[in-house]
C-alpha cells in the first residue's frame, strides 16, 4: 500500500503533483492496484506528520519532505 497524504499541509507543499507523478510511474489511478498486484496507490486525509509535509506511507514505513523524485526512488527500493 502506498498512501500519499492530501491534507492541507501536504496539499500546499505539492502532494497533488506527487500523486500525479506516481500514477504515471505506476500506471494506475488512485484506488487501483498495479497489474502485478504489488502496489495499491491511495490518497489519505492525514498521516499526522505535517512538519514533514508532503508525506507518503508505504506499508509501515513513512517518507516525508517528499518530492516526485524521492517518491520514485522509494518505489524503486521496494523488494
Amino acid at each position: 500500500m502506498v498512501s500519499v497524504c492530501h491534507n492541507l499541509s501536504c496539499h500546499l507543499l505539492g502532494s497533488k503533483s506527487i500523486v500525479e507523478h506516481l500514477t504515471r510511474r505506476l500506471g494506475v489511478e488512485v484506488g487501483e492496484t498495479t497489474a502485478d498486484g504489488r502496489v495499491t496507490l491511495l490518497t489519505v486525509e492525514c498521516l499526522c506528520a505535517c512538519e514533514q509535509a508532503p508525506m507518503m506511507q508505504v506499508d509501515d514505513r513513512y517518507e516525508g519532505l517528499l518530492t516526485p523524485e524521492k517518491g520514485t526512488a522509494f518505489l524503486d527500493g521496494l523488494s
